[in-house]
C-alpha cells in the first residue's frame, strides 16, 4: 500500500504529462533553504517594528509617507545613472 502523499505526487504527474508538461519542481528542501526561509519570515516584524519605533514618535505618519518618496527618489536616481563611468 502506498503512501497518500506518493498517491498524490504520481496524480499531479500523471495530470501534468496529460497536459503535455513534465514536472520539475523538486518537492524536497534542504535543511539550510528552510532555514534560510523561515530566517527571512523571523526578520520581517522587527524590521517593521524598528522603522515605526522611529518614525512615529519623530514625525508621525507624514515623517513615513514622506520617507518612502525620498527612498524612491534615491533608488530611481542610483539606478539611472550609469555605472560604466565609475
Amino acid at each position: 500500500m502506498e503512501s497518500p502523499q506518493h498517491a498524490i505526487k504520481k496524480a499531479d504527474e500523471a495530470l501534468l504529462a496529460e497536459l503535455g508538461y513534465k514536472q520539475e519542481f523538486k518537492r524536497a528542501f534542504t535543511p539550510l533553504e528552510v532555514f534560510g526561509i523561515a530566517f527571512s519570515i523571523i526578520g520581517l516584524l522587527p524590521s517593521i517594528a524598528s522603522v515605526l519605533f522611529y518614525a512615529v514618535p519623530n514625525g508621525g505618519p507624514a515623517s513615513m509617507v514622506w520617507g518612502v518618496r525620498r527612498v524612491v527618489e534615491f533608488r530611481s536616481t542610483c539606478f539611472s545613472s550609469p555605472l560604466a563611468g565609475l
